[in-house]
């Protein structure tokens, strides 16, 4: 699955990257000044995996710092279990709760947590407690399969559970 989600949606050529050049960055291969990342160091609250990478990009946007993407492949020799992949993902949406949390104004950024923001539905106690119950069903099919769609709504729903 992992390697699939990679391909599906992480994988884009830079003239594709280039049209939302902050909402594509990735830290697994890219080039920054020292001063840069002195004027805006990586989150330390983010101790767990997961959307240091969004936040640092959001960061650079908000300061008027441009990205450069330029096609330069990185190959991936050991991919994680389906398990494994999912409890990162797990960790990562807690990351992201707890940027929404301390910069609220961050959740523009986040398409995720913008959908569920702006949706009172999404955000309602009953939803919630629906989405727990269905985040553990796309989760028990995710991991036993490699279906990126399942994965999709396994995040959704695990998301939608964790918003307050």
């Amino acid at each position: 699955m992992r390697y699939n989600y990679g391909v599906r949606f992480e994988d884009k050529k830079a003239f594709l990257r280039k049209e939302k050049p902050y909402h594509s960055f990735m830290t697994n291969n890219f080039i920054v000044p020292k001063a840069t990342l002195e004027k805006i160091p990586f989150k330390e609250e983010l101790v767990a995996y997961g959307h240091e990478d969004t936040f640092f990009a959001y960061e650079l946007r908000k300061h008027c710092l441009p990205i450069i993407h330029m096609d330069n492949s990185v190959l991936h020799l050991d991919l994680d279990t389906n398990g494994d992949f999912i409890e990162k993902t797990k960790a990562g949406i807690k990351n992201l709760i707890l940027l929404k949390s301390n910069h609220p104004e961050f959740m523009e950024y986040s398409k995720l947590l913008s959908l569920i923001n702006n949706s009172s539905f999404l955000k309602s106690k009953i939803t919630r407690l629906a989405a727990n119950n269905l985040s553990k069903v796309f989760e028990y099919i995710s991991k036993k399969t490699s279906l990126t769609n399942s994965f999709q709504l396994f995040k959704l729903f695990y998301t939608i559970s964790l918003y307050k």
